[in-house]
């Protein structure tokens, strides 16, 4: 084992670390502010969530290896349980992007498939909304074998492929240099996700 020239360099280099350490807390603040803007919307809305899902508190993690590289997460609204997922998740992931990802699966997913069905062509493909087409929902990457974007399919395939999927997840991407518009980004996706669920007339 030896360590190259750039290895020893950031070995040795505690300014990164630190600074990191200061990106951490501000990126913290910034998710707290989001929330604050995602509970305003919450208040206003006339949804019927379930009665599990956490509407007060949220959470905000923090981990060191989503694909080797540091992320934060704010998860509000949120219920994660074996038998229901119904979840807005805001993430930043050093190095690619920040996201807004509205996730469903179980009860939540069968009880809102149908309204999801009937409305999500509704959605602005020039928004960038990408649609969840892994075998799991645990993958946050915009790569093609985890998400590809809403305008690629058409009326026909998005419904069959809706109709095969175990859950839902769609989202939406900011570059990190907008970083300033996450609040505003999230609670303008937040608002757009939940129209999705209101009822079909004469349904």
């Amino acid at each position: 084992m030896a360590f190259s020239s750039k290895e020893l360099n950031y070995l040795q280099d505690t300014e990164f670390l630190l600074t990191k350490h200061q990106v951490t807390t501000k990126v913290h603040q910034l998710l707290e502010s989001t929330q604050t803007q995602l509970k305003a919307a919450v208040a206003e809305l006339d949804f019927d969530f379930p009665d599990a899902v956490d509407v007060v508190k949220g959470k905000i993690s923090k981990g060191e290896q989503y694909r080797q590289l540091p992320y934060l997460v704010l998860d509000y609204p949120k219920l994660f349980s074996r038998a229901d997922v119904f979840a807005f998740r805001t993430m930043c992931w050093w190095g690619n992007e920040f996201s807004c990802t509205l996730m469903l699966a179980e009860k939540s997913w069968h009880l809102h498939r149908t309204a999801i069905a009937h409305h999500l062509p509704k959605l602005t493909p020039a928004h960038g909304w990408y649609i969840g087409v892994n075998t799991t929902p645990w993958e946050h990457h915009f790569g093609e074998d985890n998400c590809l974007p809403l305008a690629n399919f058409s009326p026909e395939t998005l419904q069959q492929h809706l109709q095969k999927m175990p859950f839902l997840k769609l989202s939406r991407k900011l570059p990190l240099e907008q970083w300033q518009q996450l609040p505003g980004f999230a609670n303008e996706c937040f608002t757009a996700l939940m129209g999705l669920m209101t009822t079909i007339p004469n349904l």
